[in-house]
């Protein structure tokens, strides 16, 4: 358009476009959420069959949930495409959740399907591109991306200010929305510390838990990013896809388990000196009563199992760079398919999930989740993540 003008555009700038967009999309409910349905059962006492209401009551009057955003972007390129970035910001909102609030049993019924909530999520995402080999024979590409956002609970039901979006085996642990705070906070007990922050030690030589449920983090990554970088040479291809997930918390219930029981590296430490010299682990921290140093020493087995069921002290960071891809191509000349209705053959090896740079995360892969709903950020007995190797044939027309 600046050329149309007689605008003098230098000639290492290829384009610049300012997009910009506002949309309104709704989602529905599941089935059998607005009217009460009865479910069977059969092989009862005496082989009769009964007939069950949901334990959530229904709810005729539920609105679709409703979510409204807008985004401006600004995408450029210069030298002839070689070098290039995108970058977007986005607002959205969503309001008139479906969400399932626990009600007095009395009803009849132990939670309700009601509408509630508004939840705005901000945000800002760039991708850099440059190739910085272009030869006939050679091609190189890499490419930057990186996304960050901000959420915030703006407001939930009337009178409610909390809502619990996971509470596994009703353990001193809640991923909640609470109103004026980011979605995901990890709410659980922990080690109790005078006002200083010092740990508090009772007489027994053990730490003082602190029944009250304070924030840890939240479940959510601060920013995540990824390079990918793309070598050509004649017809061989080699690429690869770096993930990083920077931030964010989650809860190891299986860490809790496997530490309390002595099955961890992390508990080796004092068991020799102990069964060899008798000398004890000793917590570090004030006593709850004196104020003074901790001096009472602890056999391994109390020091370690003193831990289980305190959550706090198992809330790990989730901050992990992995390889997420790599992949091996050749590409057929293309001269063999002139005479077919062929346009193109390429053979890929592929490898998928390879190996951690860094992960802060303990023994476990941080996607390994309890639940894939909304509520994240606990582990529970999950399964180990797998490495995946395979084969692409890609056939083109």
């Amino acid at each position: 358009m600046l050329n149309k003008l007689d605008v003098d555009v230098p000639s290492w700038w290829t384009y610049t476009k300012v997009r910009g967009a506002y949309a309104q999309v709704g989602k529905d409910t599941d089935a059998y959420q607005l009217y009460p349905t009865m479910s069977t059962a059969s092989n009862q006492a005496g082989g009769q069959m009964v007939a069950t209401l949901p334990s959530t009551r229904p709810n005729a009057e539920l609105k679709p949930e409703r979510q409204s955003g807008y985004e401006i972007g600004l995408e450029s390129r210069f030298f002839n495409g070689r070098f290039g970035f995108d970058f977007t910001w986005y607002n959205q909102t969503t309001k008139d959740q479906i969400i399932s609030l626990p009600t007095s049993i009395t009803t009849g019924y132990s939670a309700k399907y009601i509408n509630a909530g508004k939840i705005n999520n901000k945000g800002i995402e760039l991708i850099v591109d440059v190739i910085p080999v272009e030869t006939r024979d050679w091609n190189w590409k890499l490419s930057f991306n990186y996304t960050k956002n901000w959420s915030k609970v703006l407001e939930l039901a009337d009178g409610i200010d909390t809502y619990v979006l996971a509470n596994p085996m009703g353990q001193k642990i809640q991923v909640v929305a609470k109103v004026g705070e980011p979605f995901g906070e990890i709410y659980t007990n922990d080690i109790k510390v005078d006002a200083n922050g010092n740990k508090l030690v009772g007489d027994n030589g053990k730490y003082v838990t602190d029944g009250t449920l304070r924030s840890q983090g939240n479940m959510n990554p601060d920013w995540t990013g990824s390079l990918s970088s793309t070598l050509s040479w004649k017809g061989l291809d080699l690429s690869f896809l770096i993930d990083a997930r920077i931030g964010g918390k989650m809860y190891l219930q299986s860490m809790m388990r496997l530490e309390s029981n002595g099955q961890t590296l992390s508990t080796l430490p004092g068991r020799e000196e102990y069964y060899t010299t008798g000398k004890g682990l000793v917590c570090d921290g004030l006593n709850v009563n004196t104020g003074q140093p901790n001096t009472v020493e602890l056999d391994p087995t109390s020091y370690y199992g003193q831990f289980y069921g305190n959550i706090g002290h198992y809330v790990y960071s989730t901050t992990n760079v992995r390889m997420r891809e790599i992949s091996l191509g050749y590409n057929f000349p293309k001269k063999w398919f002139n005479k077919s209705l062929i346009n193109g053959i390429k053979l890929s090896a592929v490898g998928n999930n390879l190996f951690f740079f860094y992960n802060a995360l303990p023994g476990y892969d941080p996607e390994c989740t309890y639940s894939t709903s909304a509520a994240q950020g606990v582990e529970t007995c999950a399964l180990p993540s797998t490495r995946r190797f395979g084969f692409n044939l890609n056939i083109t027309f």
